[in-house]
């Protein structure tokens, strides 16, 4: 018992760091759309292009002596991030305010680009930065983590009598969790299933005709929606509720996720999830294979999640 309550305590402090940095994120979000449309009503051409590196590029372009960015040097567009370098007349006010406040200044910068990417598709973040003194040049990493896409169920939407609206559940019959998710997507609830099962073969094997199927994977479908570590899928589920309102949601993989990254990972997502869920009245199942976790593991989970056999 004492083990379990150190560790509780010690997620819970961990998960306090996770939450404020989410919500710390989401505050930028917003910044960003504010400073986004106060710049397009300064005449500034912000329109989004094609892919997110032609609108990072015509972004850092648009703002090149409106702020401390004197002149941008490249943009560079791997599989999930754009690399930004620019030109800055302001390396002395990096070494007067410091390593934390030069963070929060090259956020807000690229706040409104975050805000830009939306409009292309993306939901995105600062990711890392590098401030090269000699050189006169920052160098930015953005994020990408791309949106899902759907259209909004039009009709009545029906609670099934195992669950409730704004809940989050632990199944241990995985078959059980696919059924509720199904049912419910059947009836009128916007669905997001994240899997580690091919989105193909779940459609086929839920008998799926509307919802969004995530793959969990560390490899790319270019075909399917990926994602492969719980940062980008705590941004995918918390961008689907946002628009959703009300919807439902499978996570179907948290032992692979406990397995590459931690049960760290897989409790701070949990919690994170199952509070946006109970704001927007979503429900959330996880299906677990207890075997696969340890004793306290399950403990913990059964603690932030009703139990649903």
């Amino acid at each position: 018992m004492r083990a379990l309550l150190r560790d509780a305590l010690g997620y819970a402090v961990e998960d306090l760091a996770a939450r404020r940095r989410e919500l710390a994120r989401i505050l930028m979000w917003e910044i960003g759309a504010s400073m986004l449309s106060y710049m397009r009503k300064l005449g500034l051409d912000l329109a989004p292009r094609e892919t997110a590196a032609e609108t990072a590029k015509a972004y850092f372009k648009a703002i090149e002596g409106h702020t401390f960015v004197s002149k941008l040097e490249a943009v560079a567009e791997q599989e999930d991030t754009i690399t930004v370098v620019v030109k800055s007349y302001s390396m002395e006010m990096f070494d007067a305010v410091g390593e934390k406040f030069t963070k929060l200044l090259l956020g807000v910068l690229v706040a409104p680009l975050s805000a830009l990417l939306r409009e292309v598709g993306y939901s995105s973040f600062l990711d890392w930065y590098g401030v090269d003194k000699a050189k006169g040049e920052v160098t930015l990493r953005v994020r990408l983590v791309p949106r899902v896409r759907f259209e909004a169920e039009v009709g009545d939407v029906e609670e099934l009598p195992e669950v409730e609206a704004g809940e989050s559940y632990m199944l241990r019959d995985r078959e059980k969790a696919y059924s509720l998710f199904s049912q419910l997507v059947a009836k009128g609830w916007p669905g997001l299933a994240a899997t580690r099962v091919h989105p193909k073969r779940f459609r086929k094997m839920l008998q799926l005709r509307r919802g969004l199927v995530v793959w969990l994977s560390t490899r790319a479908d270019p075909r399917e929606h990926t994602v492969c570590d719980p940062t980008q899928l705590s941004v995918t589920i918390g961008d689907f509720m946002e628009r959703a309102g009300r919807g439902v949601v499978l996570i179907d993989g948290v032992e692979w996720i406990s397995t590459l990254y931690g049960f760290k990972e897989v409790y701070r997502l949990i919690q994170s999830k199952r509070d946006q869920a109970a704001q927007t009245g979503s429900i959330i199942l996880i299906p677990v294979n207890t075997d696969a976790l340890e004793q306290r593991e399950t403990a913990l989970l059964s603690v932030e999640l009703k139990q649903l056999d």
